[in-house]
């Protein structure tokens, strides 16, 4: 098998790296253990020493561990710095992207080490205009309703309260939800 030391130069090793930093960023399980600090106030650090652990377990042998390995290294390093009991498959799911994506990089196939960096951008995209469609409609909503209060418009008793004017997420154009808003 190839190794990450190849007639590429360092390209495998930075494709993979981004890889693996994408599909962890990606893990809802450790997203959440981050941003609720399961792991105290070092949790941000905990997950970057995990992703740098993980990088540094599949590029270091000639061989990567197997799929049972990289699966085992997750859960317990999920419970014993996040306090967190994974039921839900997660781990396992993971290790098999983290393991081929490990096993293509090197032989220098990097669709999926590229594939998890997009979604990866994607998603960071969308979280993103979600917060800001939030902000600005709760910027909105105070004060355009205090502002319509404010005109002395009789709009009479079978206005629905806060005047209807509740923005709808008509901001939210680039977003895949198919939610429906009442």
């Amino acid at each position: 098998m190839a190794s990450f030391a190849s007639s590429d130069g360092n390209a495998s090793f930075y494709e993979f790296s981004a890889g693996v930093t994408a599909t962890l960023r990606r893990w809802t399980a450790l997203r959440a253990a981050v941003e609720g600090n399961w792991g105290g106030a070092n949790s941000k650090n905990i997950a970057d020493n995990m992703r740098t652990s993980i990088i540094q377990q599949l590029t270091t042998k000639s061989c990567p561990p197997d799929v049972s390995s990289i699966e085992d290294y997750l859960y317990i390093t999920m419970e014993e710095e996040f306090c967190c009991q994974l039921e839900d498959g997660s781990p396992k799911d993971v290790a098999n992207i983290l393991h081929e994506m490990a096993v293509k990089c090197r032989v220098q196939d990097y669709t999926l080490a590229r594939t998890m960096v997009t979604y990866a951008e994607k998603e960071r995209e969308q979280l993103e205009n979600k917060i800001n469609a939030k902000i600005i409609t709760e910027g909105d909503d105070d004060d355009d309703d205090m502002d319509d209060m404010d005109d002395g418009m009789d709009c009479g008793d079978d206005m629905d309260e806060g005047g209807g004017g509740a923005p709808t997420t008509t901001t939210t154009s680039t977003s895949t939800s198919t939610h429906n808003h009442d």
